[in-house]
């Protein structure tokens, strides 16, 4: 008996090593394995239905959430579907509600206006007392010089036509107060001739001062006739706030005078005339008494 040699145990593992990969490779096949022989149950289709039955139905056609008996108007089968959405339309807003949460005052707002409110008012307040104070100051302010010779030729021409009618009742003169609207004629004769001849020789002596100073101004003034013509008083009752033009319209009566003797008719019914009458100093240079 031959003996069996490592060589040879080498060359049978390998000869049954390759009969082993070939069977292996070459006869075993894979086969996709069906649904059924998978041990799987098939996918449920389950439709949503949008109503409920309390019954159920015989025979169902399809699985769904709710048992519901079928209805329609077709015969044939039509998986239920859900209904068609209308179409959403937004209502349109009202102008005045649009607007309105951005008139409406929040508290911020109102703290604001209310705050503006009370600036305003303080501000008005303010204004106020500042103004009345301005004008008890004012009242109590110092007259200036003008005023202070207004005052003193009003209080003069006061004292003067007071002193004027307590001479003629004390002498028992008779006297008659003319003016321009004096309408009996024995009396407009007579002034008109005596302005006449006051404005002649006041033009003719009207005052330098008051010519380079551009002076103007009106005054009212009482002159005082005896019977003959002569100057009895001269006053002043409402000054023209200017100390020249006062003085130039005495100067110009007492330079004019002595007037024309009271004519008969006056003479026999007065002692006295009082002529009462503005003068006017105008800004050419001109005097006009009226």
């Amino acid at each position: 008996m031959q003996q069996v040699t490592p060589d040879d145990r080498l060359g049978m593992t390998i000869f049954f090593a390759v009969i082993l990969h070939a069977i292996v490779i070459l006869g075993i096949t894979f086969t996709a394995l069906n649904d059924k022989s998978s041990g799987k149950s098939p996918p449920l289709e389950i439709t949503l239905v949008h109503s409920k039955s309390e019954q159920a139905p015989v025979k169902e056609d399809y699985l769904a959430q709710e048992n519901q008996i079928g209805g329609g108007n077709t015969k044939s089968k039509l998986r239920p579907t859900s209904p068609t959405a209308k179409p959403f339309t937004a209502p349109v807003p009202d102008r005045a509600e649009a607007f309105r949460p951005a008139m409406q005052s929040t508290p911020r707002k109102q703290q604001l206006i209310k705050n503006t409110l009370t600036t305003k008012r303080t501000s008005y307040d303010i204004n106020t007392r500042e103004k009345e104070k301005n004008q008890q100051i004012e009242k109590r302010r110092l007259p200036n010089a003008r005023e202070l010779f207004s005052s003193s030729m009003e209080v003069a021409s006061l004292n003067a036509e007071m002193n004027e009618r307590q001479q003629m009742h004390s002498s028992n003169l008779r006297s008659k107060r003319i003016a321009a609207n004096t309408r009996e004629y024995k009396y407009a004769s007579y002034m008109e001739a005596w302005r006449a001849k006051v404005e002649r020789i006041g033009n003719i002596n009207y005052p330098e001062a008051a010519k380079q100073r551009n002076l103007t101004g009106n005054l009212l003034m009482d002159v005082v006739l005896n019977d003959n013509g002569s100057v009895n008083n001269i006053a002043i009752l409402r000054s023209s706030g200017n100390k020249v033009l006062d003085d130039a319209a005495i100067r110009i009566v007492r330079l004019a005078a002595p007037y024309a003797p009271f004519p008969e008719n006056i003479r026999k019914d007065v002692d006295v005339l009082v002529i009462s009458r503005t003068w006017q100093f105008l800004n050419n240079n001109r005097l006009r008494s009226r």
